[in-house]
């Protein structure tokens, strides 16, 4: 039976992997003014489900802290466990949820043709992002997640580094209870989560939430007429 450890990542803002330990024994002579300082794991908070049951947590530590958390039937397991698929879940702000027609289902047609179709959703050069694509339907929308290739693969290597092997990346903002074409609103501390759709959706400030909620429904308006 599979368990799914759900890990959300709470510090925000590009995090970079704890620096490999091989690389410091070179500096070992180095005076201690020079020495590197040590990395702070990231804040997270899990939960481990079996099914549909609550089997631990859900609790918050530091990300290196998570493992030894957990219940000791599953730290008696190798893990990485195949038997444990674990779930990032991370800061809906990081990534654009988007969707686009596809002109072609065939990967060589798309991978040409995505950056230019989402030219006016991308905020950085196309090198730097990464486009995760939904199921692929010619003539019909297809969603599809903007994130930075850095931050993308600092959140997997970090979880890696950790002793968890990630499953799958899910932005926080489609946590979100959903139903059928209503829109869920979400104030947690000073953030928005705004869920607008099955796979769409985005988090702001608490402070931008009448200027940014007032332009999502005029865009989801325009979209419909």
């Amino acid at each position: 039976m599979t368990d799914r450890l759900f890990v959300q990542m709470i510090d925000r803002g590009i995090m970079s992997p704890p620096l490999n330990s091989d690389s410091q024994d070179s500096d070992a002579d180095n005076s201690s003014e020079n020495a590197s300082p040590s990395v702070q794991s990231p804040r997270v908070k899990w939960a481990l489900y079996r099914e549909e049951q609550l089997l631990a947590g859900p609790k918050e530590c530091n990300l290196d802290e998570v493992v030894g958390q957990l219940p000791e039937t599953i730290r008696a397991s190798s893990i990485p466990n195949p038997m444990l698929k674990v779930i990032a879940i991370v800061p809906s702000e990081e990534i654009c949820l988007t969707e686009v027609v596809l002109p072609s289902t065939q990967a060589k047609h798309i991978a040409r043709a995505l950056p230019f179709m989402l030219e006016d959703n991308l905020t950085e050069d196309v090198e730097f992002v990464h486009f995760a694509l939904g199921a692929k339907r010619k003539s019909k929308p297809t969603n599809v997640a903007i994130v930075n290739r850095e931050l993308l693969e600092n959140w997997i290597a970090l979880l890696a580094q950790n002793r968890l092997r990630t499953e799958m990346l899910v932005p926080d903002v489609l946590l979100a209870p959903i139903d059928e074409k209503v829109w869920t609103v979400l104030f947690c501390d000073d953030r928005v989560l705004l869920r607008t759709g099955q796979k769409n959706g985005l988090a702001f400030q608490a402070d931008q939430t009448a200027t940014l909620l007032s332009a999502t429904l005029e865009d989801a308006i325009a979209g419909n007429q």
